[in-house]
């Protein structure tokens, strides 16, 4: 007699680990951007601003700030929709016919260290 065995793929947390690694990345970059978002701060309270150059400055930072958070939105995205697919596939494989176990303790043979410690 044949049994079938079905086994369900289950998401492993360690496979993805460069995946985490390049989320943290993209992160740290954000985070890198406040600093620069801290200096147009200063620089919008200072008396002797220059207009066109500070609207530059902070042009060039929206936009650098928005590729960032897209980026990291469309990896979040890319790594979520794997994840998804990867849950609940099941695969069906054929089962062997192996040689039963006999949980009978009265017959269960003991190896030679054994016998010879007793």
């Amino acid at each position: 007699m044949i049994s079938l065995t079905t086994t369900t793929n289950t998401i492993d947390d360690n496979q993805y680990p460069s995946d985490v690694d390049q989320i943290g990345v993209k992160l740290r970059l954000i985070e890198k951007l406040f600093d620069s978002c801290q200096d147009l701060i200063k620089q919008s309270t200072s008396i002797d601003i220059a207009i066109e150059n500070f609207t530059k400055n902070s042009n060039d930072f929206a936009d650098t700030f928005m590729k960032a958070g897209d980026d990291l939105k469309c990896l979040c995205t890319k790594i979520i929709s794997i994840l998804e697919s990867n849950r609940n596939q099941i695969t069906i494989t054929d089962g062997e016919e192996g040689e039963l176990v006999n949980r009978d303790p009265g017959t269960i043979k003991f190896s030679k260290f054994y016998n010879k410690i007793n």
